[in-house]
C-alpha cells in the first residue's frame, strides 16, 4: 500500500492529535498508510494511522508504547458523497456506536453475564462523529475512528473465498448474540428500547436510491437468462420466476428490510453480513479461528434478524457447505440466540420460539438470500467464482438458482 504523509484535512489531524493525548502517548511518531485495498470500501476512504511514542509507567519511567487507529472518513470527492449519499450510511453507523452499542453492553454488565459469554466482538471506538454530533463545530466532517484490530493479530480472509464451517459457527455465534440484545431490551426495557431502535435507519433501500437500484437489477436479466440457458436448457419457469424477481425486486426487498413487517420479531441488525466485514483471529497452528471482529455497521437496520442469517449465508458460503452443513448453521444460530437472551434474563420460548424462527425463514430465506446475492454482484467478477467461465454464469452462481434441496424445500417460490 502506498504511504500517505498525512491525513486529508486538519480537523482529521486535529481528532488525531486529542486521541493520542487521551492516549497518554509523549515524543510520539505517527505514520500514515491507505487502510484498504482497491474494491473493499465503496462508501469511505480509510487510513491505517500507527503511532509509536513513550508512555509513563506507574514508576513515572516512560517506555516505548504505541497504538494503532483506523479512519474511516468520507470520501474526498464532493460529487462522490452526494451521489453516493454519504452521509446517511456515516449517520447511521455513528449511531450504532454512540447509541445502540452502549446500550447493549450496558445491558449485559447488568445482567452479569459472564465474561466468557459476553458480546465483545467490536473494535474500540475513539470517536464516532457523524452531523448531529458535529453541527455545531466550524470546519468539523463525518470520521469513524477505531482501534486498529491488526495490531491484535486480526486479520480480513479473501472476500471471494467462502468460509468454512468453523468461521460460520462464529460469526453465527456473534450475529446471534447481537440481535438477541434487541429481544431482551423489548421485554425488560421496552420504552427505551422503542427509542434506541429509532436510531438506526435504512440506508440501502430507501426512496432516493429506487431508481438506480432497480435499473441495476433489471440490467443484469439478460446475463441471467444466458446463464440459465446454459445451466437449465430448455427449462422456461425457471426463466419466467427469474424475471417476475427481478421486476419485483424493489418492492420485495422494502417489505422484507420493514421493521414494522417483522414485529414483534424486529431487532436492530448488522446489515451488511459479507466476508468484508468480519476480522478473523487465530491460534497458534493458524488453522482454527479463536476469535472475530464485527465491522461496517453503516447499514444498520430495524428488521427481521432472518434477513442477517439469510444474507450471510447467500453471500459468505458456498454451494457444497450448504448441502452439507445448512441445517446445522441454522441449529448454531438459534441456539446461541436462545442461550444469550437466557444469559440476559429473558424467555427465548416467549419472545422468538424456534418454530416462528423456522416460519420466518421459510417465509423469507430465499427472497432475501437472492436479493442480497443480487448486490453483491456488484463486487463480484469472473475470477472470483469456481468453476465458471463468464459474467452470467457468475450472476447465477450468485443467485443461488443451483442451491442444494433443503434450501429449495424451505423455500417454494422463486
Amino acid at each position: 500500500m502506498e504511504g500517505q504523509r498525512q491525513l486529508p484535512t486538519r480537523f482529521l489531524h486535529k481528532v488525531l492529535e486529542e486521541i493520542v493525548e487521551e492516549a497518554g502517548l509523549a515524543n510520539t511518531r505517527i505514520e500514515i498508510e491507505s487502510g484498504s485495498s482497491r474494491g473493499d470500501n465503496y462508501l469511505s476512504v480509510i487510513y491505517r494511522v500507527k503511532v509509536s511514542g513513550q508512555r509513563a509507567n506507574a514508576g513515572c519511567e516512560l517506555k516505548q508504547d504505541g497504538v494503532n487507529f483506523i479512519f474511516k472518513c468520507l470520501p474526498e470527492s464532493k460529487v462522490r458523497r452526494e451521489e453516493m449519499k454519504t452521509s446517511n450510511y456515516f449517520n447511521n453507523e455513528a449511531n450504532f456506536y454512540n447509541k445502540v452499542l452502549p446500550e447493549f453492553l450496558s445491558l449485559q454488565r447488568e445482567r452479569g453475564v459472564p465474561v466468557q459469554d459476553t458480546f465483545c466482538c467490536t473494535a474500540k471506538c475513539y470517536r464516532a462523529l457523524n452531523t448531529d454530533t458535529t453541527k455545531d463545530i466550524k470546519g468539523a466532517e463525518e470520521v469513524l475512528v477505531l482501534e486498529d484490530m491488526q495490531q491484535q493479530g486480526y486479520m480480513m480472509l479473501d472476500r471471494y473465498t467462502g468460509l468454512d464451517v468453523t468461521h460460520c459457527q462464529l460469526v453465527l455465534d456473534q450475529l446471534a448474540k447481537l440481535h438477541a440484545f434487541s429481544f431482551a431490551m423489548r421485554d425488560q426495557k421496552p420504552e427505551q428500547f422503542n427509542g434506541l431502535k429509532d436510531s438506526v435507519s435504512e440506508t440501502l433501500y430507501e426512496e432516493t436510491r429506487l431508481k438506480g437500484l432497480q435499473e441495476y437489477v433489471a440490467s443484469l436479466e439478460p446475463l441471467i437468462d444466458e446463464a440459465l440457458m446454459t445451466r437449465v436448457p430448455g427449462v422456461s419457469k425457471y426463466k419466467q420466476r427469474a424475471s417476475d424477481f427481478i421486476h419485483n425486486y424493489y418492492n420485495t426487498m422494502l417489505k422484507c428490510v420493514d421493521g414494522a413487517e417483522a414485529e414483534p420479531y424486529a431487532v436492530i441488525c448488522h446489515g451488511d453480513c459479507w466476508n468484508n466485514n468480519y476480522l478473523f483471529k487465530y491460534g497458534k497452528d493458524d488453522s482454527k479461528p479463536t476469535g472475530v471482529i464485527l465491522l461496517d455497521f453503516q447499514l444498520s437496520r430495524y428488521s427481521s434478524p432472518v434477513l442477517d442469517l439469510s444474507y450471510f449465508i447467500a453471500s459468505c458460503t458456498d454451494h457444497a457447505l450448504r448441502c452439507e452443513h445448512y441445517d446445522l448453521l441454522l441449529a448454531r444460530y438459534y441456539d446461541s440466540l436462545a442461550r444469550f437472551i437466557r444469559l440476559l434474563g429473558s424467555d427465548p420460548q416467549k419472545l422468538f420460539p424456534q418454530d416462528v424462527f423456522q416460519v420466518k425463514l421459510d417465509t423469507n430465506f430465499g427472497k432475501t438470500s437472492r436479493s442480497f446475492s443480487l448486490m453483491n454482484e456488484f463486487t463480484m467478477t469472473e475470477k472470483n467464482v469456481p468453476c465458471t467461465g463468464n459474467r452470467s454464469t457468475t450472476v447465477l452462481y450468485k443467485m443461488n438458482v443451483n442451491c442444494n434441496m433443503k434450501i429449495k424445500k424451505r423455500n417454494k417460490e422463486m
